[in-house]
């Protein structure tokens, strides 16, 4: 495989128009990479609950260093 471990990579934009269900620009993007299809699920299923977590897109809206992103994505996992 491509990957040994499970790897995701963030960024984000002033926003863009990518079709999204409520006519929102897209401001947060996420690359998920796995070994497998189970590994990628989980942590698919993992984003998808801190997104879901009231506040926690505000919060991700503040960092503003790579640390900051990291410590917030970590507490949250919590």
């Amino acid at each position: 495989g491509l990957v040994n471990e499970p790897v995701i990579a963030y960024g984000r934009h002033a926003g863009l128009d990518f079709g999204a269900l409520d006519g929102k620009p897209v401001q947060h993007f996420f690359l998920l990479c796995a070994p497998n299809v189970q590994q990628h699920l989980q942590l698919l299923g993992k984003l998808a609950r801190l997104l879901r977590t009231t506040g926690f897109i505000a919060k991700l809206d503040a960092t503003r260093t790579a640390e900051e992103v990291l410590d917030l994505i970590r507490n949250s996992e919590r």
